[in-house]
């Protein structure tokens, strides 16, 4: 579908200035997304925001053989720990935690400690991205563990995930973008059905003259 304005560019590019800012920034004081921007939902006229992802995990779930990767990865957390006791205790606080959450939870374990007896490595890697994630989880490379923190385990929950994502987390910034593009087609397809377009062939026959 093509658009046409008879108005200057500079006055377009003002507009959707002001449609980003009014439309798609966040304004929520005390929430930590205040200020960023968002997925503007064309159909429902709402801005969606992190606390509003039914739309999107729905649209990921629906299309998911779309998002694919050739090699595999690793989502999950690598955990060093100091000795037995501070790795038991850190076992028990991955049980009882969401996995997004352990390496917060963990890092506190450290407060009153002189030195670190605990630290992470999260998030999603492919093979060569990280030499701990290549050795420990891949069996490739070459990695030395931390002498301070020797005891090393894979966080339970943690994963390899072989031909794509599980999650539009995984793929955030691409499955973003396609739902965006998805609610601007049912927009626009909604915007047809209520006002259909009518060509008046003799009024057109009058202007092509």
């Amino acid at each position: 579908m093509e658009f046409f304005s008879t108005e200057p560019i500079e006055t377009l590019i003002k507009k959707r200035s002001a449609f980003i800012v009014n439309k798609q920034q966040h304004k929520v004081p005390g929430k930590w997304w205040d200020g960023l921007y968002s997925v503007y939902d064309m159909k429902y006229g709402k801005l969606r925001g992190p606390e509003d992802t039914d739309g999107l995990t729905a649209f990921f779930e629906a299309n998911k053989a779309n998002y694919t990767w050739d090699v595999p990865r690793f989502k999950g957390i690598i955990v060093f720990a100091a000795d037995e006791k501070i790795e038991k205790k850190a076992k028990k606080i991955i049980k009882n935690s969401p996995l997004d959450s352990i390496p917060v939870r963990l890092s506190k374990l450290n407060e009153a400690e002189k030195e670190p007896v605990i630290k992470t490595t999260n998030g999603l890697f492919v093979k060569g991205e990280n030499k701990a994630v290549d050795k420990i989880v891949f069996g490739e490379g070459n990695y030395t563990t931390p002498e301070k923190l020797p005891n090393v385990f894979i966080a339970e929950g943690s994963k390899v995930l072989d031909k794509g994502p599980d999650s539009y987390k995984d793929m955030k910034g691409i499955v973003l973008s396609d739902y965006q593009n998805y609610l601007q087609e049912e927009w626009i397809k909604e915007l047809r059905k209520k006002y259909p377009v009518v060509v008046f062939e003799d009024v057109l026959k009058t202007i092509e003259k």
